[in-house]
């Protein structure tokens, strides 16, 4: 017999048990031979579709064989555990067939699928038995998950609760809730800002040797992540961000000025100047504005009371000193 009559009988043979209880319903239901049918179609359907997604461009005898494997194991299975009654409703399967089952096992199964791909799993097992064995993998897993939980959604238990409070819900004392945008606390901009700045202190500074930059940057992402939750301030997150510049530019002076205390004086006059520049027309800032004040007629700085003026020439005598100090050691200069 050719493989594609084979397989046309199987399909025809699955149709005739589903259609059998609708045929002679009055006759059958609720005798052994009407729950055995019903169920080994059911088990059939469902072993067919993970077949033929498990196990894609297998040569034809091995795929006639699972086939056949189907056909019989979805009839032992309804014989065994499914002669009392519908195979969701009684028997040790009824949990895995329970519709809230297979749904949460979907939903675990796409996050531990996006999930390898974050940890390039898929590109280490490149052959394609590695691949179905992955697939496979992560679909037990995701059952056997599904099925601790029970038949309750996803997204009514504790730790997915939590989950859902971590991000998006802020409590009275601010914590939580880092992807929530709005007013007073402005979480999900923190989290950006510091996420992006200690993913690039990592990369450019401190872990820059590390080959493995995903690494880096999930590191970043559970720093930032906690530090936001715990409700660190706009101010704060200015400071570090400052503080983590600092130690960068002067690393990546190193070519241009080799005198460790010049290089440390430019990298940090640069820094303060551009720190006092940004956050000086808004409500926040850093360590430039504890030293300069926030703007013109603010008070705030250690340098208020003597005057704007000061403020003004200490920018203007800071900039000249940054040129001389570019010119005189940028290669080409004028020693």
């Amino acid at each position: 017999m050719s493989k594609n009559k084979l397989m046309w009988n199987i399909v025809l043979f699955l149709i005739v048990i589903a259609a059998l209880p609708i045929a002679y319903a009055q006759a059958f239901t609720g005798s052994r031979i009407f729950f055995i049918l019903v169920n080994a179609a059911i088990i059939g359907i469902v072993l067919f579709i993970l077949q033929a997604f498990l196990i894609p461009g297998k040569p034809d005898k091995e795929k006639v064989s699972a086939w056949v494997i189907i056909l019989i194991a979805s009839l032992l299975i309804s014989w065994f555990y499914g002669t009392n009654g519908y195979i969701w409703e009684v028997g040790p399967l009824a949990l895995i067939f329970n519709p809230v089952v297979i749904i949460n096992t979907v939903i675990i199964g796409i996050v531990l699928y996006l999930l390898s791909g974050f940890l390039d799993l898929k590109k280490r097992l490149n052959t394609s038995e590695g691949q179905v064995g992955l697939t496979i993998i992560i679909f037990l897993i995701s059952l056997i998950i599904a099925v601790k939980i029970g038949p309750k959604w996803l997204w009514h238990q504790d730790i997915v609760i939590s989950l859902m409070g971590f991000l998006f819900y802020v409590d009275k004392d601010g914590y939580g809730g880092i992807l929530n945008p709005f007013h007073p606390y402005y979480k999900l901009w923190i989290f950006i800002s510091l996420f992006v700045v200690i993913a690039f202190f990592f990369n450019n500074f401190l872990l820059k040797a590390n080959k493995e930059a995903k690494m880096n940057t999930a590191l970043a992402l559970i720093l930032a992540g906690h530090m936001t939750y715990n409700g660190i301030s706009p101010n704060n997150v200015i400071t570090i961000a400052e503080v983590l510049f600092v130690l960068i530019l002067q690393d990546s002076l190193k070519d241009s000025i080799t005198n460790k205390w010049w290089r440390w004086i430019v990298a940090i006059f640069l820094i303060m100047w551009a720190g006092y520049a940004v956050s000086s027309a808004t409500g926040y800032g850093g360590l430039s504005t504890t030293v300069l004040g926030k703007s013109p007629g603010v008070a705030g700085g250690i340098f208020y009371g003597i005057g704007w003026l000061i403020k003004a020439g200490f920018v203007l005598g800071g900039g000249v000193l940054a040129y001389w100090l570019i010119k005189k050691y940028m290669p080409g200069g004028t020693p």
